[in-house]
């Protein structure tokens, strides 16, 4: 899983450097909360925010700006924390579900079956490592009986607990309280 994530980090990279910011960016367009998971903050709907342009930018020109990662490149993704504003847990757990969407289908395929859950067909958009691009792909997932969209399944051990939304608005008003006159 680590390579695949990588190799779509990889791809980013050697678009950029090669001066193909739109095709970098294009391949960062894809990036958003995995309605399937239902693990974004986005309230009242499974639909998540997609990585906008000025982020896309940022990470693009990052890559181009940054000679240690030209040298080297990125042996782990969440480097782009620390070198992009606005990229924190929630969009790596967006970067990290968008690419690797094909391989929770797969996964969450092969539980439905050991269990006995109904699926449906359903076609998803994944990364695919041997293409270095966004491919779709049909697989057979359970669904939500009430508007049918599918449903992804995450491994508890590769989850980890965000923050809840408004936490860090909440720490600053509570700071600002205690330091204003």
């Amino acid at each position: 899983m680590h390579s695949h994530l990588l190799s779509f980090v990889g791809q980013v990279q050697t678009q950029a450097l090669a001066g193909h910011v739109t095709a970098a960016q294009i391949l960062l367009s894809e990036i958003r909360e995995p309605a399937e998971l239902g693990l974004g903050y986005s309230e009242g709907t499974k639909d998540g925010s997609a990585i906008g342009p000025s982020l896309r930018s940022a990470i693009v020109r990052t890559f181009r700006e940054v000679p240690q990662l030209e040298d080297t490149g990125l042996d782990h993704l969440e480097i782009i924390a620390l070198l992009v504003p606005k990229i924190a847990e929630d969009r790596l757990s967006d970067i990290t579900g968008s690419v690797l969407k094909k391989w929770l289908a797969d996964f969450t395929r092969q539980r439905c079956n050991d269990l006995g859950i109904p699926t449906h067909r359903h076609r998803l958009v994944g990364w695919d490592a041997d293409q270095l691009n966004w491919r779709p792909f049909d697989v057979q997932l359970p669904f939500n009986p009430k508007d049918d969209s599918p449903i992804l399944l995450a491994p508890l051990d590769l989850l980890r607990r965000l923050p809840p939304p408004g936490t860090t608005t909440a720490r600053r008003m509570s700071v600002r309280r205690l330091t204003s006159p």
